[in-house]
C-alpha cells in the first residue's frame, strides 16, 4: 500500500505538472513555486518533534498504554497549534513584504499575496492536524495513512482538472490543496480516534 501510494503520487504529479503550467502560464506557477518553497522552510520549525511522536506512539501503542499516547498526542497537539499561529504571522509578513525579498513582476504581485494569505490562514489548521498523521503512523496503521493518501491525490487530480477547465486559477487550486489536505488530516484524526479513544485537550502541559 504504501510504494502504491507512493507511486499514485507520483504519476498524479508528473501527469498535472504540464497541465497545469499550461493553464496558468510559466510566470504564475514559478510565483506559486516561491509560495511553496517558502512555506516548506517554515517545516524546520518541526524541530523533531514529529519523529519524537510517531516513536512514543508507537512505543506506548506497544505496551498497550493508552493514556501514555494520549499524553504524547496532546503534548504534541498543543505544540504544533502554536508553532502553526506563528508561522501563520511569518507568512501574513511574507504576503506584505515579499516584494522586498524577490523580484516579482509587478502583475502577479497580487498573485503571491493572495497565496501567502492562504498558505498563512492553512498553516493555522494544517500544523496541529498534522499529529494524527504522526499518531497513525505510530500505531502503524500504514495501509490506512497510504489509502487516506491515494485517495486524497486522487481528488486533487480531480479537483485540478475541474477547476483548471473551468477557467480558475492558481489561487483557487491552492485553496482546494490545502482544504483536501486538511480534510485528509481530519480523516485521520476520526480513525486514531476511534481506534485507541484518545481525547485532544488544549493547551496540554504535561509533556513528562
Amino acid at each position: 500500500f504504501i510504494v502504491f501510494s507512493r507511486i499514485i503520487s507520483t504519476i498524479t504529479s508528473f501527469a498535472l505538472f504540464p497541465f497545469v503550467v499550461e493553464h496558468v502560464g510559466k510566470e504564475v506557477y514559478g510565483v506559486y513555486l516561491i509560495v511553496m518553497s517558502v512555506t516548506g522552510y517554515f517545516g524546520l520549525l518541526d524541530f523533531g518533534v514529529m519523529s519524537a511522536l510517531t516513536k512514543y506512539v508507537s512505543e506506548y501503542h506497544g505496551k498497550g498504554d493508552n493514556e501514555g499516547i494520549n499524553r504524547i498526542i496532546n503534548a504534541s497537539f498543543s505544540f504544533y497549534v502554536f508553532i502553526g499561529i506563528f508561522i501563520a504571522i511569518l507568512l501574513f509578513a511574507c504576503s506584505a513584504y515579499f516584494n522586498s525579498f524577490f523580484k516579482v513582476d509587478s502583475s502577479n504581485i497580487d498573485v503571491i499575496r493572495k497565496l501567502f494569505i492562504i498558505a498563512a490562514f492553512s498553516a493555522i489548521f494544517i500544523w496541529p492536524l498534522s499529529t494524527f498523521r504522526g499518531a497513525i503512523q505510530g500505531l502503524n496503521m500504514w495501509k490506512i495513512d497510504a489509502t487516506v493518501n491515494i485517495v486524497n491525490n486522487i481528488f486533487l487530480a480531480m479537483a485540478t482538472l475541474f477547476l483548471l477547465f473551468k477557467g480558475y486559477g492558481i489561487v483557487q487550486l491552492f485553496i482546494a490543496t490545502q482544504v483536501l489536505t486538511i480534510l485528509a488530516n481530519i480523516t485521520l484524526y476520526y480513525i486514531g480516534h476511534k481506534y485507541t479513544g484518545f481525547r485532544i485537550s488544549f493547551p496540554y502541559g504535561e509533556f513528562n
